[in-house]
């Protein structure tokens, strides 16, 4: 995404030295009050404006409203014609830049992209956050959590530098999701729709209260907190999605959904790449409520044109309790009409896993069904 040719001639924010210094650890501040902060529409059928309705900011007197037809991205148009493109340029380095807060509500639900892009036109890191519909929601993102585009530029350094991040992008991912269900009768999609999406109280931080996962207990893929971080949900029909409760009080999402005949839904997992290196087997903690021809589907991507997928399968029947799911390395099998060079899944070049369930497909009727997932752990 060419932010900051894009953006030139366009009156860049300046850093509110004044708030930095009565809140300890913010760098940046953007409140919505007086005007839209330095936010422009990258997508020219989006209108950016602030809504100071009464009840409809998240906090004070007026929000960031962005309106646009949500409908599929179109490849030609590049990410500058993905509806409901927003883009925040920062005049100044930000040295110590550790997370990212803000409040987001959507009026259709939808996967939202968080983008923070280094230098001119140079590397980008993105991490998704779930925003369900008619509700604003707290997010907190640690730099840790972004993960590079590799469809973007490379980065020599190979991580993202907070000292030289030019730009920070929200993107509403939906516009994704509808082009991949274009490509296939196998994922139903919503009909196109008016979209708003609303933003607020954002700060970016020199501090982060996101904590790691610990190492002992392998690689986190997701802990499904709330919202829900680095996941999109693609398929299904009058899917929504919920916080829920784990059997020992912990916290949990819960999937409602409906799968028409002949159709699957995914839960589509962002992995940094290089992560899941040395992983031997997954486990998925999770709760169905209906019988599920679960699958798990692994992508390794050696670039955007060179790619293949690994696949398993599991039938669930329906339960009362949770259980744990764990699937070996090893009963990964190639998909259906991929190709792999070297004939084996390299774990180390793998950003994407999506779980799911396929019973709309292997049933050929409609399912209905409701899953709480709470832990998917890659264990060495």
């Amino acid at each position: 995404m060419h932010l900051r040719t894009t953006l030139t001639g366009l009156a860049l924010i300046t850093l509110l030295a004044a708030v930095a210094g009565a809140q300890d650890g913010l760098l940046l501040a953007v409140d919505f009050e007086q005007d839209e902060g330095g936010f422009v529409a990258l997508d020219d059928e989006s209108t950016v404006w602030v809504n100071r309705e009464e009840g409809v900011p998240y906090a004070g007197e007026g929000c960031l409203q962005v309106d646009y037809f949500q409908r599929a991205w179109l490849p030609e148009r590049n990410m500058l014609g993905l509806p409901g493109t927003v883009a925040l340029p920062i005049a100044e380095p930000l040295p110590g830049l550790a997370g990212v807060s803000f409040a987001l509500r959507s009026e259709v639900s939808t996967p939202v992209l968080v983008m923070l892009v280094e230098g001119d036109d140079g590397p980008r890191y993105n991490r998704l956050v779930w925003c369900e519909a008619g509700q604003w929601h707290e997010v907190e993102l640690s730099l840790e959590e972004f993960g590079r585009d590799t469809d973007g530029p490379e980065d020599p350094d190979g991580q993202l530098t907070a000292e030289t991040v030019t730009g920070l992008a929200v993107i509403d991912a939906g516009g994704f999701l509808r082009h991949i269900a274009e490509q296939t009768p196998m994922i139903h999609i919503e009909p196109a729709a008016q979209q708003a999406l609303r933003l607020d109280d954002l700060k970016l931080l020199s501090t982060s209260t996101v904590l790691p996962a610990d190492p002992a207990a392998g690689v986190r893929v997701n802990g499904y907190d709330w919202p829900p971080r680095g996941i999109a949900i693609l398929g299904g029909e009058r899917v929504a999605v919920s916080p829920g409760t784990t059997d020992d009080g912990g916290m949990a999402v819960k999937i409602d959904y409906e799968l028409p005949a002949g159709t699957l839904m995914g839960i589509i997992h962002q992995v940094p790449r290089g992560s899941l290196a040395g992983v031997t087997h997954f486990t998925i903690r999770l709760w169905t409520t209906g019988p599920m021809d679960a699958f798990i589907n692994i992508e390794e991507k050696r670039s955007e044109d060179d790619k293949c997928s690994y696949q398993a399968f599991e039938q669930l029947p329906g339960a009362d309790r949770w259980q744990e799911i764990t699937v070996p390395v090893s009963a990964l099998r190639l998909e259906q009409g991929h190709e792999d060079p070297n004939g084996r899944l390299d774990l180390e070049q793998v950003e994407t896993i999506i779980i799911g369930d396929a019973a709309g497909i292997v049933q050929q009727e409609r399912a209905i069904n409701s899953i709480w997932l709470d832990e998917f752990t890659g264990m060495k």
